[in-house]
């Protein structure tokens, strides 16, 4: 089914054949036991979130009771896996899947809702070692973004989770002064008083780069 739903048409069909929640139910129930089942059904997740109605199946548009259900279990299974010591990072993919549902805007909605703090949950993620988490997260900001003229408060709100993610990957390695970081807002001045790795993938780079953009011309 993963190579097949990489097909559009064979997506849509999936969708319609009620794929999405079927996915979902199986992972809760037995992801934990069937780990490799659980990275396949992720997988399955990202092609169908590839058309529209697969991304208002994942996101339950039009029943507002269950409405982002789906969407906030996946970030809780994204955010907590990268703490287990699993050779195979089981929920990578999920990030793809955040990236897919935030193209659109009820999607970025869900993720921006302050009371349900997803956003701040998967900013998190971009400390992660692993360069599809980092690329997801990243392009899961940048789309958020898109919703800065009417959600900027939302954005303020996680300052100090959003911009260390924004600002550290186009910070390169420079240690900045003392001087220099009095100036800035205390979470960015800490994170940039270490030695740090720069950030070499140029899409993660650029992703940032668009996202401060949209912020800056808000405020």
């Amino acid at each position: 089914l993963v190579n097949l739903s990489q097909d559009g048409d064979l997506a849509a069909r999936l969708v319609v054949l009620g794929a999405v929640a079927a996915a979902m139910d199986v992972m809760v129930k037995r992801g934990g036991e069937q780990p490799k089942l659980a990275r396949s059904l992720v997988m399955l997740l990202v092609n169908l979130t590839q058309v529209e109605s697969g991304i208002s199946a994942l996101l339950q548009v039009g029943d507002e009771k269950v409405q982002g259900l789906y969407v906030a279990k996946l970030v809780r299974s994204f955010c907590r896996s990268s703490c287990d010591s699993e050779d195979e990072d089981i929920f990578e993919h999920i990030a793809s899947i955040l990236v897919n549902i935030s193209k659109v805007e009820a999607g970025r909605r869900i993720l921006m809702e302050p009371k349900r703090g997803l956003l701040k949950q998967i900013i998190g993620q971009f400390d992660s070692t692993n360069q599809l988490r980092k690329k997801g997260v990243a392009g899961t900001i940048r789309n958020c973004c898109f919703e800065a003229d009417t959600q900027i408060q939302n954005l303020l709100s996680i300052a100090e989770y959003l911009w260390p993610a924004l600002l550290l990957p186009v910070a390169g390695k420079k240690i900045y002064s003392e001087e220099d970081r009095s100036k800035m807002p205390p979470e960015l001045a800490n994170a940039l008083s270490h030695e740090r790795e720069a950030v070499d993938d140029s899409e993660i780079r650029e992703r940032a780069l668009e996202a401060i953009y949209m912020i800056v011309m808000q405020v």
